[in-house]
């Protein structure tokens, strides 16, 4: 029975991404065109580009994390799900990341409540300032990633702003496809450490090449 109650909850929130998929990439086109309007005569940015929530990644993502048992409605999944549209701001070199996200922080002026902020000409995007930048992940790497939300109508829609230079976008791919999606990570963890760690000092040193 607990089973089927599953199937039922993460097929219905499934079908609630399908109905608003046309919304969500609206919404993406509108931040992506936003943000390169801003950085599009900064000689860092190189690229903006962004992605909308695969219905195989939400299922994964629902399951390993136990939403049937944390929300009633596939509706709460949406308001508690942190990159529902995910953004990618793309730079040169490692410390261009923080120059970035100094000029968001500058353009990104306007206070609005708990933590976030907006600007005067993008009243609909908010972005969370108020957290330590760069963040520290799971791995012990740091990385620039900062909560948004949209306004669209009566709905509200969260995203994930991250920054990223041409080294640590190669990493976060090996990183994502190698670690997070391999299920026999925890058997040989301090194997795979060294292996990441190392790539990882590589870059970072190409990267100051």
């Amino acid at each position: 029975f607990m089973r089927l109650e599953l199937f039922n909850f993460v097929e219905e929130t499934l079908q609630l991404l399908e109905s608003y998929d046309d919304i969500l990439n609206e919404i993406g086109d509108k931040i992506q065109r936003t943000l390169k309007e801003q950085f599009s005569n900064d000689e860092s940015f190189l690229n903006i580009v962004y992605r909308v929530k695969s219905e195989k990644s939400l299922r994964e993502k629902m399951i390993k994390n136990n939403f049937y048992i944390k929300y009633e409605e596939p509706e709460h999944v949406f308001g508690n799900l942190s990159d529902l549209i995910g953004v990618r701001i793309e730079c040169r070199f490692i410390k261009d990341e923080e120059h970035i996200y100094n000029k968001i922080v500058e353009f990104f002026n306007v206070k609005n409540e708990d933590g976030y902020y907006t600007c005067e000409a993008y009243p609909s995007m908010k972005l969370k300032l108020s957290e330590k930048q760069p963040q520290v992940q799971k791995n012990g790497f740091e990385i620039y990633k900062i909560d948004g939300v949209y306004n669209y109508g009566k709905n509200s829609f969260n995203f994930e702003l991250q920054i990223k230079s041409m080294v640590n976008v190669f990493w976060g791919e090996i990183d994502h496809k190698i670690l997070y999606k391999n299920y026999n990570y925890m058997i040989t963890e301090g194997f795979f450490k060294d292996i990441m760690n190392s790539i990882k000092d590589n870059l970072s040193m190409i990267d100051r090449q």
